[in-house]
């Protein structure tokens, strides 16, 4: 019944993933591990938890395995645990406690996601290059003036001298994707012949 349970719940996770998740890296991948993990840690708890004899064995175990590949965002590492919860809950036979906690923390996980799609919001790196011409603290405070009049927060991220252009990049909030349009038109109409790209912080968000 555990196991059922274990394969119902982590395939729900896995499928939860690949549609709500939001992170860059392939989400395929990471989802098709998910249902092995939580199966696995039900196994690996079912059999050592009546002996103490292998549950020392298995901290030793673990003691050697090294995991050298990172974890690049913390949403991964979410799934991650939750898949092992299944399976640490199920294998200790704490059913009713995990099923009905695995689907509360899952409605969790989408309150933020549907807070954001009721409030429209565009978070994006703005990329800057200009000619060399137009190097100096007053063509800075100009660029970040002309954002500044559209978005709702401007911050400088980064400011480099090349020998033919400069390049800056904005973190840039702002309300709505018109405003992106105002904030490229604001520019190019200060200096003609600067080049633009937008860059979204968040998957999820229309440009």
């Amino acid at each position: 019944i555990n196991l059922l349970l274990g394969m119902g719940l982590s395939l729900t996770l896995a499928a939860y993933y690949m549609r709500f998740g939001r992170t860059y890296s392939d989400r395929t991948n990471h989802a098709r591990i998910l249902p092995v993990l939580a199966v696995t840690t039900l196994l690996v708890i079912t059999v050592v938890k009546s002996s103490l004899a292998l549950s020392l064995g298995l901290v030793g175990a673990l003691s050697i395995v090294r995991f050298r590949t990172p974890i690049k965002e913390p949403e991964e590492l979410v799934y991650l645990f939750l898949a092992i919860a299944i399976g640490l809950g199920l294998g200790a036979n704490q059913r009713i406690a995990t099923v009905v906690s695995i689907p509360l923390i899952l409605l969790l996980l989408l309150i933020p996601i549907y807070w954001r799609g009721r409030k429209p919001h565009q978070n994006t790196f703005m990329m800057i290059s200009l000619p060399n011409a137009f190097t100096g603290r007053e063509t800075l405070d100009m660029m970040i003036e002309d954002v500044g009049e559209y978005a709702t927060q401007v911050d400088l991220r980064r400011y480099e001298v090349r020998d033919d252009s400069i390049q800056m990049t904005l973190y840039v909030s702002a309300p709505n994707a018109q405003s992106i349009a105002d904030i490229t038109d604001a520019v190019r109409s200060r200096i003609p012949e600067t080049e633009i790209t937008f860059v979204e912080r968040e998957i999820g968000i229309d440009i």
